[in-house]
């Protein structure tokens, strides 16, 4: 079941109970360090608006994979290429999805919760 995270008044839909969603989020994730690791290393000559830009680009890739193209350019429409805002973007989604998770546990023990008697004290 997909679950609502709002991110600067976008809403984007996650499953946690997907596997290859969660197998998605995790490579999208790991990537954000790769890819800013490389930039680092890289240390072609940018100028520091370009070098912004581009680490801004990194955590709207992240979107983009786990939600679907086209997600960042709705979440970063009316914000500054700032790169925190970017970062706080992504932030603000991994910190939803222990909600998210928790609501899919809730929602799956209660649908099976009439299959298993009830323990007596």
């Amino acid at each position: 079941m997909d679950y609502e995270i709002v991110i600067y008044d976008t809403p984007v839909l996650f499953n946690p109970e997907d596997a290859v969603q969660v197998e998605v989020l995790e490579t999208a994730y790991k990537a954000i360090w790769t890819d800013l690791a490389e930039l680092e290393k890289n240390k072609e000559p940018l100028s520091g608006s370009e070098y912004i830009r581009r680490q801004c680009s990194i955590f709207a890739q992240f979107f983009d994979s786990v939600c679907g193209e086209g997600t960042s350019d709705k979440i970063f429409r009316n914000q500054k290429t700032t790169i925190s805002v970017y970062e706080n973007a992504v932030v603000e989604f991994l910190d939803a999805l222990p909600a998210a998770r928790a609501a899919s546990a809730a929602r799956r023990a209660e649908r099976w919760q009439k299959y298993f008697p009830k323990k007596k004290s």
